[in-house]
């Protein structure tokens, strides 16, 4: 489900740390590095809130997928507006309660600009 991003604000929590996101692979049994299947890109994560500003509630507390060539580099206790396209998947987690991820495609910014990216990643 697409998300109308002009209410939505993301604020970061105290450390901001940036992390690549994985994925399960069934057959080695191993951790694999996310890659967007539309993109071809690599998937990060960071703990943050999602914030709808019209509703005054948060729609997450947990980690939001960024799909980026490189690592984004975020303040810790910012608030940051998305700009691009940001997906929200309805799952039923392991205790049976409905939960949201969320995934962008595009960047996080402040009022003085984008967020820095890092140097790409092999």
């Amino acid at each position: 489900m697409k998300v109308d991003t002009t209410a939505i604000e993301v604020l970061t929590l105290s450390s901001a740390e940036v992390t690549r996101a994985y994925t399960w692979n069934e057959g080695s049994g191993q951790k694999t590095d996310r890659i967007d299947k539309e993109t071809g890109l690599p998937v990060w994560q960071v703990q943050c809130e999602i914030w709808d500003a019209d509703d005054s509630h948060a729609l997450l507390l947990g980690n939001l997928k960024i799909v980026s060539a490189e690592a984004p580099v975020l303040t810790p206790r910012t608030v940051y507006k998305v700009s691009g396209r940001l997906t929200a998947v309805k799952y039923v987690a392991g205790s049976g309660r409905a939960e949201h991820s969320f995934t962008l495609v595009g960047d996080l910014r402040t009022e003085s600009g984008v967020a820095k990216k890092s140097a790409p990643t092999a």
